[in-house]
């Protein structure tokens, strides 16, 4: 009698508690797991196995304890927690193949295929290669209403950079904390060695309509940097993808950063110049630096070009005495 006594309170226990268990574990298994948000899974682009360019070791990175530590296999090997308050995403650039990029909003698979690609934001793709002294941003842009960038670039030597391209590219010097959106004012059209794509109006459309028929399509926005001007190894870089109408919030890449604090802000890791080659394909000395030139620009280069060329050709004096020369010399 005492056992049945017993096995029955052991059993009505059990069924007291089986019911809390299980909601329990029910209401733990529907918590979000924090270690699965847009800022900690913004740094997911690092995972994977990563060979040097050099191919002299092979790094295997990895998430793991739920997603909220990447782990980095190498020699010695290392482990990155992710941080709220000071977050910092590091981005290797890679050096691209030169496939040329056309400065002209229209991101297109060929042109970047040899690019690294973030996710900056649900509706924005984030594409960075260079070449020869050269960076290339892409944002690829899927958001509701036509927008235009505001890339804001702290360079090795302490410089702070707001490059703006809309309906018009221009630049701005940060000179102190005291800046804003409309002060210091920009320098339109002042692109000294960088270039940027432009949003254009179809004239031949109806002003009346809204901004969003009016303009003519594009993909997003796309930047050239020449790294002898923004200089350093390494760039700290915020973008804000801004509505034109004003009517839709900023979209803040890295998410949790601040304007006027840098450190939270995206490291770009450039490394040392990509050296040019001595001669270019054609045999000649490459004195020039290579340059993609925005598609308004294709037939003022063009032209540039042929007028250097007519000034390095030889005199046709000279060229008809050398083949009299060559002549008596058959003969």
């Amino acid at each position: 009698m005492t056992h049945c006594s017993t096995f029955s309170k052991l059993l009505l226990a059990v069924f007291l508690i089986f019911p809390v268990t299980t909601a329990f574990c029910q209401q733990a298994s529907n918590r979000v797991n924090p270690c699965q948000s847009p800022e900690v899974t913004a740094f997911d682009f690092q995972v994977g196995i990563w060979q040097e360019v050099d191919g002299a070791s092979v790094h295997e990175v990895k998430k793991i304890l739920g997603g909220c530590v990447i782990q980095e296999n190498w020699t010695g090997g290392s482990l990155n927690a992710f941080s709220h308050t000071h977050a910092q995403q590091i981005i290797k650039v890679p050096q691209g193949n030169g496939t040329p990029v056309l400065i002209d909003g229209k991101i297109s698979v060929d042109e970047w295929r040899d690019a690294a690609v973030i996710t900056a934001a649900p509706s924005i793709k984030l594409y960075l290669k260079q070449f020869r002294g050269h960076v290339f941003i892409g944002l690829k842009m899927r958001t509701a209403s036509p927008s235009y960038v505001d890339m804001f670039l702290l360079t090795g030597d302490n410089q702070l950079y707001n490059l703006h391209a809309s309906m018009q590219v221009g630049e701005r010097l940060l000179t102190d904390d005291a800046w804003s959106d409309t002060s210091p004012p920009n320098h339109w059209g002042n692109h000294v060695d960088w270039i940027g794509s432009e949003a254009k109006i179809d004239a031949e459309k109806d002003r009346n309509l809204p901004m969003a028929k009016r303009l003519f399509p594009y993909d997003g926005m796309e930047f050239q940097l020449r790294r002898a001007r923004f200089v350093g190894k390494q760039w700290r870089i915020r973008i804000e993808v801004r509505d034109f109408a004003g009517q839709v919030p900023d979209i803040i890449f890295p998410r949790i950063s601040e304007r006027k604090n840098t450190t939270p802000w995206a490291i770009l890791s450039l490394g040392v110049i990509q050296a040019r080659p001595n001669k270019s394909f054609n045999g000649r000395s490459d004195s020039t630096s290579f340059m993609i030139i925005p598609a308004a620009d294709v037939e003022r280069h063009s032209q540039h070009l042929k007028k250097e060329e007519s000034s390095k050709a030889p005199v046709q004096d000279n060229v008809e005495d050398h083949h009299d020369n060559l002549l008596l010399g058959c003969a």
